[in-house]
């Protein structure tokens, strides 16, 4: 699992096995490094939102006090979710302005609208990371909207999901 600033991880246990190796890769280094030892079977791992990650985990046995090198894992490629958005909007001559901050490594935004308190959000725009703004012009003069926005990270050709920024409403007027 992860969340906005860490990445949760888990794998089987090993019979005989007395601790755990937990490596990243390192970019910088070209190479995996080691991050961390564990007697557990998970491990969490705090960094920036948005961020990939690659991990491996070695196990070790230890017998008559020499170490042995035990199995080495697939490497698992993850990532933390992206930021929550602060949301705003403002009232335009032609529609609803919406401006946001940018997320930490995004991928992207969705932009989500609904025309009740507990209505239905339906998707409006998806736009670029490098958006802070988007006007909506879909909308009747003086009528409440709700509107709510995300940002993604796109990873293996799945997105994952941050979390909604707060709900805002809105009533536009037009001249």
């Amino acid at each position: 699992g992860s969340s906005e600033n860490s990445v949760a991880f888990s794998w089987k246990a090993l019979t005989n096995v007395t601790k755990y190796i937990v490596y990243m890769y390192d970019e910088t280094k070209n190479d995996f490094v080691r991050i961390g030892d564990t007697q557990n079977t998970d491990f969490i791992y705090s960094t920036l939102p948005g961020k990939t990650i690659r991990f491996l985990v070695k196990s070790v046995i230890i017998n008559d006090g020499k170490a042995w090198g035990g199995e080495e894992s697939d490497v698992l490629e993850t990532c933390t979710r992206p930021q929550k958005p602060t949301l705003k909007v403002t009232k335009s001559t032609s529609g609803a302005q919406l401006t946001w901050n940018t997320s930490t490594n995004a991928t992207g935004y969705e932009i989500y609208r609904a025309t009740a308190t507990n209505g239905v959000y339906k998707k409006i725009q998806t736009v670029s990371p490098n958006r802070t703004s988007y006007l909506t012009k879909n909308v009747t003069s003086g009528r409440t909207y709700y509107f709510r926005i995300r940002a993604y990270v796109k990873k293996g050709g799945k997105k994952i999901y941050g979390s909604y920024s707060a709900i805002y409403i809105k009533k536009p007027v037009l001249t």
